[in-house]
């Protein structure tokens, strides 16, 4: 096969495996051609897992001192004089100079030759030492990638020695369905631990203890409905996380310990509080905004700051939440990130391009800043307080008009893009808070009248009142536009 087509197969597997950079790409198809020119062969090396190009060096021949210009004319002119002594015709004469002059020419080409062949060479070599080394920086990036998603949460504000972690397959290969642990495991100790921590926490739904490992940045056992190996994987998790970590759980059920002072008590606390709603979350990482993210729709983020791409990297590595805040207004909502990429599939230093979700508002408790520049917070939820009949009903006829006022002000197009922007409107059957947050979203995007309201919009706690402001700017945008018209 020649040398080209080997090479340029090679390149095309490396890039389909390693994602091997462009510039290396080049800099081996240069290594190609230049091998071609010298007529080397090249052998590639795939022991490393990734493509490393060898050119074999040719034997030199020992340096011997060239003659300079001055002597091969010398000996030109020698060799002339000795032609013009023998006894012959001067044509032959003149046929034997000329015969004489033209192997010398040949000599001296094929000397320059020589010289540019070596020359090409020794760049060649030069390019495959430097793919050689593109190649190996691509690897390494990779492996680094992989590792620092692969990794767990940071730790750097905790001073606390991390305990040893404990092996959950070893735990829930012990464990059958039933709860119960194989006597042939020999592990009396950790069967009487569980039925011990099932009989003190018969209530603790399977949906709290999922939401809890996520929150810590722990994986999912396999079979995450066998509730034996989700108990056992959060009394893992438990016990590895700091004292700090319990408190701040415990601050998010509404739950409390007073007079702990024990690992074991804070840990007991967390586990009963499980039984509890979400009523906040402790430290929070903050993404600060000028314009409000709304429950219920969506937004796309391009974080180019370096504290938060610290922040996306350290969600991902969690449960993948984090707060949008409007400016000072001292509410936002949780974001759950539903897409992610870095820029340039560089996980250590790329902007972190995402798509988000709203979920729950919430309003700013104890706040802080750390090392970096990047902000956390204690929150705690809130949602709206409707809950009359009348109410209920109001919230329909209201959804319904300002449907129709959102049709007439905006074209298809605006429409589509809308959607596009903030994510499907909420279904039909769900006419109440969903709808006006969607609404109320679409109003602040759509329309600069709508704007001031924005943060208003997302702090009020009553669907009626929300609906009814965007019905009013709504109905002021329309007038404006009809009497224009007029």
């Amino acid at each position: 096969m020649p040398v080209a087509a080997v090479v340029f197969a090679a390149l095309a597997t490396s890039q389909s495996t390693i994602a091997m950079p462009p510039v290396a790409v080049r800099s081996a198809a240069a290594v190609a051609f230049a091998a071609l020119a010298a007529s080397q062969s090249i052998n590639i090396d795939w022991s490393g897992g990734s493509p490393k190009l060898d050119i074999p060096q040719p034997v030199r021949p020992e340096a011997i001192a060239e003659p300079t210009e001055e002597e091969r004319h010398a000996e030109l002119l020698q060799q002339a004089l000795e032609i013009n002594t023998l006894d012959i015709p001067e044509k032959e004469k003149m046929r034997m100079f000329q015969s004489t002059r033209e192997a010398l020419k040949e000599e001296l080409r094929e000397k320059e030759e020589e010289r540019a062949r070596e020359e090409e060479l020794r760049s060649a070599t030069r390019l495959v030492e430097r793919a050689n080394e593109l190649a190996a920086r691509a690897s390494e990036l990779q492996a680094q990638r992989a590792a620092e998603l692969a990794a767990t949460r940071d730790d750097e504000d905790d001073d606390e020695p991390e305990p040893e972690r404990i092996d959950l397959r070893r735990i829930q290969a012990q464990v059958d369905a039933d709860g119960r642990v194989h006597t042939a495991a020999g592990v009396r100790e950790t069967q009487e631990r569980y039925d011990a921590w099932k009989a003190a926490n018969p209530d603790v739904p399977r949906g709290s203890m999922k939401a809890t490992l996520k929150r810590l940045g722990a994986q999912l056992p396999p079979g995450t409905d066998n509730e034996a190996a989700l108990r056992a994987a959060l009394d893992a998790e438990l016990s590895r996380v700091p004292v700090k970590t319990l408190r701040g759980l415990l601050f998010e059920r509404g739950g409390s310990c007073t007079g702990c002072s024990e690992r074991a008590e804070f840990e007991a606390a967390v586990v009963k509080s499980l039984a509890n709603p979400l009523v906040g979350r402790h430290a929070l990482p903050l993404f600060v905004y000028d314009r409000p993210l709304f429950p219920m729709t969506t937004s796309g983020l391009n974080l180019y700051e370096p504290r938060y791409k610290l922040l996306c990297r350290k969600v991902l590595k969690a449960d993948q939440i984090f707060g949008f805040v409007v400016g000072s207004a001292g509410i936002g909502t949780l974001a759950k990130i539903k897409t992610w990429r870095f820029a340039n599939d560089d996980a250590r230093d790329g902007n972190c391009e995402m798509k988000v979700v709203g979920l729950r508002r919430f309003r700013l408790g104890r706040a802080w800043e750390d090392g970096n520049n990047l902000h956390y917070a204690d929150v705690s939820f809130f949602n709206d307080t409707d809950a009359s009949e009348t109410e209920a009903v109001d919230s329909v006829a209201l959804v319904k008009q300002s449907l129709k006022l959102h049709y007439a002000l905006t074209s298809t197009a605006e429409q589509t893009e809308l959607i596009d922007e903030l994510g499907d409107t909420p279904t039909a059957r769900d006419t109440g808070y969903a709808m006006s947050m969607w609404l109320a979203a679409a109003c602040v995007s759509a329309h600069k009248a709508c704007r001031p309201h924005a943060s208003k919009l997302l702090a009020g706690t009553s669907t009626v009142a929300r609906l009814r402001k965007v019905v009013e700017v709504q109905s002021a945008l329309v007038d404006k536009k009809f009497k224009r018209r007029g």
